[in-house]
C-alpha cells in the first residue's frame, strides 16, 4: 500500500515551499476539503520550475484596491482578481508587495487612452529603491490575449518586471 508523503504545509494567505522536484511530478494539495492534483512543468529559461497554488484552478486571489476619486474627495474599489495559474511567478511577487504595503498610496502615473492604464511606483523612496533591484523572471508564455481589465506587469525586456502594473483599456487593439 502506497503511503502519502506530507512534504509541507504552507500557511493561509501566503507562503511557500521549495522542493527539488523532476517534469511530470505529481504534487497533491487540499483546498476547501477537496483534493487537487498539479504537474511539475518544464523549466523555464532560468532552469527553474514553479508550482503556484491559489485554490481551485480558475477561482483566483481578490485583492481589493481603495482608490481616490473626486479629486480625493471620494473613496472608491476596485478589485484585482489574481490568477496564480495563469502567471505564477508574477502573481506570487504582486501578493508580496501586497503584504509589504509597496502599493499604497501610489498614483496612476500613465493613461494612455484605448490602451493602457499604468501605475506602480511605490509612493516611499527608499521602499522604490529597494523594490526596483528585485525583478522578476519571466513567466511560461502562456499565450494568454491582453482583454480590457487585465491587469499585468510592465517590462522593458526579458526578466525585467519590478512593480509597475499596466490596467488594459477598454477599446484596445489586438495589434496591441
Amino acid at each position: 500500500m502506497y503511503k502519502q508523503r506530507i512534504e509541507a504545509t504552507i500557511p493561509p494567505r501566503g507562503g511557500a515551499h521549495h522542493s527539488q522536484t523532476f517534469v511530470g511530478h505529481e504534487f497533491y494539495y487540499e483546498y476547501d476539503g477537496d483534493a487537487n492534483y498539479v504537474l511539475a512543468d518544464r523549466p523555464n529559461a532560468n532552469d527553474e520550475q514553479l508550482i503556484a497554488i491559489g485554490g481551485k484552478e480558475g477561482e483566483g486571489i481578490r485583492v481589493r484596491c481603495e482608490i481616490s476619486v473626486s479629486s480625493g474627495n471620494g473613496v472608491d474599489f476596485f478589485d484585482i482578481l489574481v490568477q496564480p495559474y495563469w502567471s505564477p511567478r508574477g502573481a506570487i511577487r504582486f501578493l508580496e508587495l501586497v503584504r509589504f504595503g509597496v502599493y499604497n498610496g501610489v498614483a496612476f502615473n500613465r493613461v494612455v487612452p484605448n490602451f493602457l492604464t499604468q501605475f506602480g511606483i511605490p509612493k516611499d523612496y527608499e521602499m522604490r529603491k529597494d523594490a526596483r533591484e528585485i525583478s522578476i523572471w519571466d513567466d511560461f508564455n502562456q499565450r494568454l490575449p491582453f482583454e480590457p481589465g487585465y491587469v499585468s506587469f510592465a517590462g522593458s525586456g526579458f526578466d525585467s518586471r519590478t512593480t509597475e502594473l499596466f490596467i488594459v483599456m477598454p477599446g484596445v487593439s489586438k495589434a496591441q
